[in-house]
């Protein structure tokens, strides 16, 4: 009996339930007048242990269910995010697509509009073309006027007139005669000299070249004003201009001013050469200046290279140029001709 109380102490004092609880029940046995003190101590400490046991157990229990609580939140809130993430995603896109398409119908508009432009830009080139060429039709008739009125009203009226003087002359004396004889030849050199004239304004020639030529050889001859430099113009003779239709040389014209927009603006140049010559069935112009010239490689995106490009390729050409800094630029154009 010593034994179990000793066993008794050392649990109470290990705190080890499990021993205390059995050294409880052995003292009960063998001590058998305070058995059911010792009975009662084994019952109460039982009870207070299966109690404190279903505490820590329903204490584990909530955390287990707030645990999964929890983690179910803790799911709920992960999907709810994901949500957003792929609304957020799904709206910047969206977003995105329509700056897209705003900015395309933006282009498209900004591309039609300048086409539109071109277009009336193209009309009004051919009007002018059209117009220059009836003033130059209304010119040559007027020369061809005058020419025959100089030539068949004047020249026989003056022709009459010296006629009828011969024949005074026959009635004068001799100093007289002389000075009648000298007014005579004066009006027949007179009549000579209106004979050239009627002449000259009565030659032939293509009035459709002088319409497109005289339109270039205007705008070289403005464009050298503001740029200050001189040029040089020639064409060959050969070029039948009535056999290129209104828009092709509407066309050309805006490629020549396009290209001395360019040499005013950046070139600086003191001299430019511009020729129009034939060669196999390929009508060619050729645009030199003499100015600072450019880097070929930097420049290929030029608005004004581009323009002059879009263009020669509406007429089925084809653009070549070649530069050298501080020494100047040429432009080589091939368009199809075909007599």
């Amino acid at each position: 009996m010593s034994f179990a109380k000793e066993a008794n102490q050392l649990a109470q004092q290990l705190k080890n339930g499990d021993d205390y609880l059995v050294s409880l029940q052995q003292l009960a046995n063998l001590d058998t007048k305070n058995s059911k003190k010792y009975l009662d101590r084994y019952i109460e400490f039982n009870d207070s242990l299966i109690s404190a046991e279903r505490r820590a157990q329903n204490k584990f229990t909530r955390i287990e269910f707030e645990t999964d609580e929890y983690i179910e939140e803790t799911k709920r809130l992960s999907e709810q995010q994901i949500w957003i993430f792929i609304a957020s995603i799904s709206t910047l896109l969206i977003l995105s697509l329509l700056y897209f398409l705003r900015v395309q119908k933006v282009k498209n508009e900004k591309l039609q509009l300048e086409a539109e432009q071109q277009k009336a830009n193209e009309e009004v080139y051919v009007l002018t073309l059209q117009q220059q060429a009836k003033l130059e039709e209304e010119r040559i008739k007027e020369r061809n006027r005058i020419s025959a009125e100089l030539h068949d009203g004047i020249l026989g009226k003056l022709f009459g007139t010296r006629m009828n003087m011969g024949f005074l002359g026959m009635q004068m004396d001799g100093g007289t005669q002389e000075k009648h004889q000298n007014f005579l030849d004066e009006l027949q050199e007179v009549e000579k000299e209106i004979r050239d004239v009627s002449h000259r304004l009565s030659e032939n020639f293509d009035d459709t070249t002088v319409s497109f030529v005289t339109i270039v050889a205007q705008l070289l001859k403005d464009k050298s004003a503001i740029g200050n430099f001189n040029y040089t113009f020639s064409k060959d003779k050969a070029i039948v201009w009535k056999q290129l239709n209104e828009i092709t040389k509407a066309n050309i014209y805006r490629i020549i001013q396009e290209a001395l927009q360019n040499i005013i603006k950046h070139a600086n140049a003191k001299n430019v050469i511009l020729e129009f010559s034939i060669q196999q069935q390929q009508l060619q112009i050729t645009l030199k200046d003499d100015g600072v010239g450019f880097d070929v490689k930097k420049s290929k995106k030029g608005i004004g290279l581009k323009n002059i490009k879009t263009r020669v390729e509406k007429l089925s050409g084809t653009l070549t140029y070649t530069s050298t800094m501080l020494e100047g630029t040429a432009l080589y154009i091939n368009i199809p001709y075909t007599p």
